[in-house]
């Protein structure tokens, strides 16, 4: 028998661990960084980053899968990432007002 919310529980973390696709696309075309928040780009990376570590450890330690969380949590840091590395490459250099 299907389960039903298991595959809903994967279209989640497939739709939740690609939410900056479309502002990484949209930097990489316009070239502009002006209205991200250099604040929010670090804090975002970080927190997903620290997820990564929790659900390494939590496989390791306990043997519960969180393989989902994990891939979920691995794409929004390298989205996070890239997203970030956009942001020091296309930003004005005396342009501090977008620093948080």
């Amino acid at each position: 028998m299907i389960d039903y919310w298991q595959i809903y529980g994967y279209v989640i973390v497939v739709l939740a661990s690609v939410y900056l696709v479309p502002q990484i696309i949209k930097t990489i075309r316009t070239k502009k960084v002006d209205d991200l928040s250099y604040f929010f780009l670090w804090y975002t990376f970080i927190v997903h980053f620290l997820w990564c570590i929790f659900n390494i450890h939590t496989i390791s330690e306990s043997g519960v899968s969180t393989i989902p969380y994990l891939v979920n949590s691995g794409l929004r840091t390298i989205c996070g990432l890239i997203l970030l590395l956009l942001f020091m490459k296309y930003r004005k250099k005396d342009d501090k007002k977008n620093m948080y």
